[in-house]
């Protein structure tokens, strides 16, 4: 996998926290600009030492999270190259992401080594992953994988950090981390992260409708260490998510939303197993020493809820899939060459009034190969098979490979196919008068080509990747007997994608960030499109300085995003839903951070243009809005 993170910027000593690197980047911000010149753009391989070139801007390291003051983690992929973000409202609400303008249930989100499971309609809710697990996010070009990464500092001392954000609609957001080592042989690193509003508006009609909003997200990670390289593993995770008027028009609401009072809760838990053996790994590019999993043997039991209720309609809909699963992977490096296999193999076990499926099997194996031909030229493929019992073996796979030129540009080519199955609602949802089940529903696939290059000279960085993909057997809703029913369209979906991102360091102290990404041409109006905005734009400008001889350190930030216009249905009983363009905008945004010593205190004024948008039909974008909020770090 030619996984890569995001470029430090300029960088001085490896820092003993994520506060000192902040300052770190302060300083070298205010350096002389010769200084700032002669060295190029330092960049960081994460997932391979065996990259010909040290490529560029693709992601965020650790240190970047404190660079944005965020309530959840669609805003922190929201701030990345190459997204794409769909809300249904505002804080903790339903939002998708697409990666590489690949159709957002195509875009695979891992944490951990672990895949996170999708929703009842297919769906991947960014709102209910833990803020922890994105502190370091990978991408690869060319596929639409998303790697997340909870990073604890491998410093033996005890650490802990605490972050609070305030925000419009009574918002309040608070984060604690620590890392403790009860002996030499158990360290435990533990997240929690609480969210609560008040106010989340809605528009219906003259009517500002609003309610609460309610989140608790936790995340336990312990090893147990049998022997030097020998580990015993266990992960806990919980997330609770709940609000009103959430859902993006789940079939659940209707048919009168209008006068719906519905809320949607989602709940996400799991327990994980482990025994590994791991060794350290030093990266040939950046010397950089990392640990990685040799093999790795683990049984998990996932239990995922998702309710919608609705007194006046429906009532209480709840949906429960419990998932047990056994996974083995082993992995074999060496300097030019690595080998990784996986086997899996799960039971779904669904309990609801209205899906009439019972229980599921998924056996799936993979495996992965990298080589390296030449110092400038890299080769990686990767292979899947899957057995369903629903919907039978599917072959999927990828190659890439990469070509360096010259030092500091790459040039890389890859060719995909990827899958996506119905969602238990999708096929087997039977709602009276609003929704069939179709058990003749096949699974969607996705082919994508992609040509990219990434670039870092002195002081700019550059990169940009142009994709065809072509989308077959997707979701369409028909009319069947008078209500609605999902079925597979008779022909593909073919659109090209985009993305180009670039970094600019034009003097001391001033960074200037571009990106803009999306689909070359309007797409059709299919069920995958819903909410996506076409293309996303955004221009960010950053100026940091030391002050009082270093012991106060300010940055200024300033970012505009543009959202392009995208598609929502309006649904009307008995009939197909007729498709609304809700118009696109611009929204400015402006942040003052100040570092002093291991705390940073931030002040931002987010849609100061006021732009009013919706995020769907009567749901508004969040106006003009003012937060603060603090994070301190310290070592006990």
């Amino acid at each position: 996998m030619l996984a890569i993170q995001e470029p430090a910027r300029p960088g001085i000593a490896k820092p003993d926290s994520i506060l000192q690197l902040a300052k770190m980047d302060s300083l070298q911000k205010a350096a002389p600009k010769d200084t700032l010149r002669k060295k190029p753009i330092q960049r960081t391989v994460l997932a391979s030492s065996l990259l010909p070139a040290e490529p560029t801007f693709m992601g965020f390291q650790p240190s970047d999270r404190i660079d944005l003051l965020y309530e959840d983690v669609p805003e922190l992929f929201a701030a990345l190259a190459g997204m794409r973000i769909s809300r249904s409202g505002d804080l903790g609400q339903f939002a998708q992401v697409s990666y590489m303008a690949a159709p957002a249930r195509f875009t695979s989100l891992q944490f951990d080594g672990i895949d996170w499971p999708v929703g009842f309609y297919g769906q991947t809710n960014l709102s209910a992953v833990p803020e922890v697990l994105a502190d370091a996010i990978t991408l690869n070009p060319g596929s639409n994988a998303i790697r997340l990464q909870s990073v604890a500092p491998h410093d033996s001392r005890p650490w802990t950090h605490i972050e609070y954000v305030k925000g419009p609609f009574d918002v309040d957001v608070m984060r604690v981390r620590f890392k403790r080592s009860l002996s030499k042989k158990i360290q435990p690193y533990f997240s929690l992260n609480l969210a609560n509003s008040n106010g989340q508006q809605t528009i219906v009609g003259n009517d500002a409708r609003g309610g609460p909003y309610d989140a608790t997200r936790m995340y336990l990670r312990t090893d147990y260490l049998l022997s030097a390289d020998l580990r015993l593993r266990y992960r806990f995770l919980s997330t609770v998510n709940e609000a009103v008027v959430a859902t993006p028009y789940f079939f659940e609401e209707l048919p009168d939303v209008l006068d719906s009072d519905a809320h949607f809760k989602e709940k996400r838990i799991l327990h994980a197993l482990a025994v590994a053996k791991s060794a350290a790994f030093s990266d040939t590019l950046t010397k950089q020493v990392s640990e990685r999993d040799l093999y790795r043997f683990e049984i998990y039991h996932w239990a995922n809820h998702e309710e919608t209720r609705d007194d006046f309609k429906n009532g209480l809909i709840e949906h429960k899939n419990n998932i047990l699963g056994g996974t083995a992977k082993w992995s074999f490096f060496r300097r030019r060459w690595s080998l990784s296999a996986l086997a899996k193999l799960e039971r779904h076990n669904f309990t609801s009034p209205t899906i009439t499926e019972d229980a599921v099997n998924l056996a799936m194996s993979q495996a992965n190969a990298q080589l390296k031909f030449h110092d400038h030229l890299v080769g990686d493929a990767h292979v899947k098979v899957q057995h369903h019992t629903k919907f039978g073996s599917l072959l999927s796979g990828s190659a890439q490979i990469a070509f360096a030129p010259a030092n500091g540009m790459q040039i890389y080519a890859a060719a995909a196919r990827t899958y996506s199955m119905p969602g238990p609602a999708e096929y087997a949802n039977e709602l009276p008068g609003i929704l069939t089940g179709n058990t003749a529903l096949e699974s969607a696939s996705l082919d994508k080509i992609e040509i990219g290059m990434q670039h870092a000279h002195d002081n700019i960085q550059f990169s940009a990747a142009l994709n065809h993909l072509s989308l077959q057997n997707q979701y369409v809703l028909a009319i069947s007997d008078t209500v609605l029913q999902f079925q597979n369209a008779p022909t593909s979906e073919l659109y090209w994608g985009y993305s180009v991102s670039a970094r600019w360091l034009p003097f001391a102290g001033m960074q200037v960030d571009f990106s803009s990404n999306g689909t070359l041409e309007k797409p059709s109006a299919i069920y995958d499109f819903w909410y996506l905005p076409r293309v996303v734009h955004r221009l960010g400008m950053l100026y940091g300085r030391a002050l009082f001889q270093n012991d106060l350190h300010v940055e200024m930030q300033l970012s505009g995003q543009y959202w392009g216009a995208h598609q929502q249905p309006i649904f009307a009983t008995g009939a197909l839903p007729s498709i609304d363009m809700a118009a696109g905008g611009f929204f400015a945004d402006g942040q003052i951070k100040l570092i002093y010593k291991d705390a940073v205190l931030f002040f931002r004024l987010d849609n100061f243009l006021n732009e009013a948008l919706e995020w769907r039909q009567w749901q508004q974008m969040r106006g003009r809005a003012f937060r603060y909020g603090i994070y301190w770090e310290f070592w006990n």
